[in-house]
């Protein structure tokens, strides 16, 4: 900036989310502020808040980082709801809710996310889009901190924090189900491993120490971070370690975890296929569906669809330009928006796009993209109906009912589950006498829906003959 402005004051009447003390600019003198602004139904956002964290350790006593929630969804502007979804991405930094979009404009943001600078004498210096700003940040704030330093004007001070968190639980955030004749595998998301369980639901096995990190191992001694969906097939389970940005393959023989991609970085430009997948930088990948050797897998951050043929160990793109929309077509030119859980019906992969609020379908025999519920990025509600009038709000999980030709939808920020006949492709709300929180994950066994409650921290199932739900009780001592 050729002409340096004094930052914008943070809203007054702004809501904190998960602090019971308000933040003000002017009461940090002498510290670098990087005002984040954001929405958690964002997959860039989600993408920069490792780095975020980084940036927070390395700039420890000189930076202090405040988070402006923009709210993307209008179930965004619950403040219980975001505090779970501040918790759940281990976010420590304050958050405020910005409902009315009054500092985003007085800031001058054009997109989520956007970081704003301001120096040590409260002058904004720098307004940055996009997830691949990071670098450019980290430079821009070492600089400031050492232009206060030699100017005597920085101070030297532990950082903010904040944290209101949830009652501790056996399972925390559970994200991802996957269901044999004899076992069930459930990704316990915020405890940062996978449990395996017999239908009865006593602890067998556990994979992960339960420390976030990415390393291979047996049993807990291997590192997850924020796994997500499973699928199960070839005597191996295979899990969306999320916040990894990889692709993890337990062993079901001898319970060694290996990773299949990605090297634990988010992918920065559009992913490249590589001879070693394990070099490849993914986005966020979310969604799995398995077909014989076929893994396919939702590249949520990226917008794509890649699959990996796991008898040559081959990574390839499938389908998405990587433009953001909720676009048909064939598969080069069709965009998706967030795509994260998938399924095959029959021929059919279908993928649910989160932020387009979107079920599409990928037909693999011909090769197009066709939208069956969902108009575009800001059409999003909670209504039945066919293509053209029915609504969903940040769906996340899918499950397929072949012998009824129906969808089950996770329809997340309505709390609540949906069916989409794939006949008719009309949407409707099924009363199954249990209100939900927040459900994620699915996945169907011999006439059973399971469903992760992810708030509720808690797995239920659903009977497909009555569509009545109840919990799933898990056993905590493993024998």
């Amino acid at each position: 900036m050729s002409e340096l402005l004094q930052a914008p004051a943070l809203v007054a009447e702004a809501e904190w989310i998960n602090t019971r003390t308000p933040v003000r600019l002017d009461e940090s003198a002498g510290k670098v502020r990087l005002l984040f602004f954001f929405s958690l139904a964002n997959s860039q956002s989600l993408s920069m808040l490792q780095a975020l964290r980084e940036m927070a350790n390395e700039f420890d006593d000189g930076l202090e980082i405040i988070g402006v929630l923009c709210p993307r969804f209008s179930a965004e502007h619950s403040a219980d709801m975001l505090l779970k979804l501040i918790n759940q991405h281990y976010i420590r930094f304050p958050v405020c809710l910005d409902h009315d979009f009054q500092m985003w404009r007085e800031y001058g943001i054009q997109g989520w996310p956007s970081c704003a600078v301001i120096d040590v004498a409260g002058q904004l210096r720098a307004v940055l889009a996009g997830q691949n700003c990071v670098g450019e940040l980290q430079d821009i704030i070492e600089r400031l901190l050492n232009d206060a330093a030699e100017s005597d004007t920085r101070a030297y001070s532990p950082r903010l924090s904040a944290g209101l968190p949830d009652a501790p639980s056996f399972l925390k955030y559970p994200s991802g189900i996957a269901v044999s004749d004899h076992l069930l595998y459930l990704t316990d998301s915020g405890h940062n491993r996978i449990m395996e369980l017999t239908h009865e639901g006593r602890v067998m096995r556990v994979f992960g120490s339960g420390n976030p990190g990415l390393w291979d191992g047996t049993m807990a001694n291997c590192g997850f971070n924020q796994p997500g969906n499973l699928a199960l097939g070839n005597n191996a389970l295979f899990v969306a370690d999320t916040g990894n940005h990889a692709i993890r393959r337990i062993d079901l023989f001898n319970g060694e975890a290996h990773t299949v991609a990605g090297d634990g970085r988010p992918a920065q430009s559009m992913v490249l296929a590589r001879s070693d997948c394990r070099e490849i930088s993914l986005n966020r990948p979310v969604g799995l569906a398995l077909s014989g050797t076929m893994l396919y897998f939702s590249m949520q951050a990226q917008h794509q669809i890649w699959q990996i043929d796991l008898k040559s160990g081959a990574m390839s793109w499938l389908a998405g330009s990587g433009q953001q929309g909720v676009t048909d077509g064939d598969l080069m030119t069709a965009s998706f928006s967030a795509p994260a859980g998938l399924v095959l019906a029959d021929d059919e992969l279908c993928v649910i796009d989160s932020e387009g609020s979107a079920v599409r379908s990928l037909n693999l025999s011909d090769s197009d993209v066709t939208s069956r519920i969902g108009q575009g990025n800001f059409f999003f509600g909670n209504e039945d109906g066919g293509p053209r009038d029915g609504l969903l709000q940040y769906p996340t999980g899918v499950a397929f009912d072949a012998q009824k030709q129906e969808l089950w939808i996770a329809d997340s920020f309505n709390h609540c589950l949906r069916v989409l006949d794939i006949i008719n492709w009309r949407l409707s709300t099924p009363d199954i006498g249990m209100t939900l929180n927040h459900p994620t994950a699915l996945t169907i066994h011999h006439r059973t829906l399971w469903v992760c409650n992810c708030f509720g921290h808690q797995l239920l199932t659903v009977n497909l003959a009555t569509r009545r739900a109840s919990e799933f009780d898990v056993v905590e001592t493993r024998q």
